[in-house]
């Protein structure tokens, strides 16, 4: 099995819709058979060949099977486009607030996400038509970030094992990490973007998002690794997750993504 989440994107000045192929799931008895494999490739191009125009992927760094499996040039497979390493932050809630400097504002001007997106990248999202209608937006005078619940992708933790069975009651706040779901439970997180070019008004929205989250168990936000946002929220106690991130190439497909881009973890 396997899925297709469609976004609408600006890329280089023209809307686009992308696909973000995820989900992929291989029953244990079935594995090494490539042709079921590519079945269920060809199917998920059948089924949005004529509304999307490009693909991406991402593949945790800690599953080389997968890696191995998905970007060997097998037959009846798409071509996998490396496009760089991808970074998921888990951070804690709560926190102090923005500190001093002038108070971070809603967000009510679409012009100024725009504007920073194409300032800052060659990939620009539609938030409007992402399902982020609901979040949280803030704003200082040239720096941006949203807060979101999403409701498309939700965690279970069924249990924990070894040392991570005591850990998972020790309080978040005697150790500065993020807090670790109940077993049994749905994680309550909030997934989060931060788009401004001054380190300084990055961390500050940071703060923010972090107090305006108190009392989720984490807040999750990513970026490719050489983003320099990367750099202000390893600055933070955090866990951190490492996939590799691709653009996939169906037959008759040639890469559109040029240079660098900053994808969104709410959008994956």
């Amino acid at each position: 099995m396997g899925g297709v989440v469609c976004r609408d994107i600006a890329l280089g000045g023209k809307r686009r819709t992308l696909g973000y192929l995820c989900g992929l799931r291989i029953r244990a008895e079935a594995r090494g058979r490539f042709r079921r494999l590519g079945e269920v490739y060809r199917e998920l191009r059948r089924l949005t060949a004529d509304r999307v125009d490009l693909y991406l992927s991402a593949i945790l760094a800690e599953n080389p099977r997968a890696l191995r499996l998905l970007t060997g040039a097998r037959a009846g497979l798409p071509r996998y486009h490396p496009l760089g390493g991808y970074l998921t932050f888990f951070l804690p809630t709560g926190g102090r607030g923005p500190g001093p400097g002038p108070s971070l504002k809603e967000w009510s001007d679409p012009s100024l996400y725009e504007a920073l997106r194409s300032r800052m990248d060659g990939m620009r999202w539609e938030p409007r038509s992402c399902g982020l209608e609901e979040a949280c937006w803030v704003q200082t005078d040239g720096g941006l970030g949203y807060l979101a619940v999403p409701g498309h992708k939700q965690y279970r933790v069924l249990s924990y094992g070894g040392w991570m069975r005591l850990a998972s009651w020790i309080p978040p706040w005697l150790t500065g990490y993020p807090r670790l779901p109940r077993p049994g439970h749905l994680a309550r997180y909030a997934t989060g973007a931060i788009f401004s070019p001054d380190p300084d008004q990055a961390r500050r929205i940071l703060r923010e998002l972090r107090r305006r989250a108190r009392g989720l168990d984490f807040l999750m936000i990513g970026c490719l690794q050489e983003d320099p946002l990367a750099r202000i929220l390893a600055e933070e106690r955090h866990v951190l997750y490492r996939s590799r991130l691709f653009e996939v190439l169906f037959p008759g497909m040639e890469p559109q993504i040029q240079g660098p881009l900053q994808v969104e973890v709410a959008l994956l």
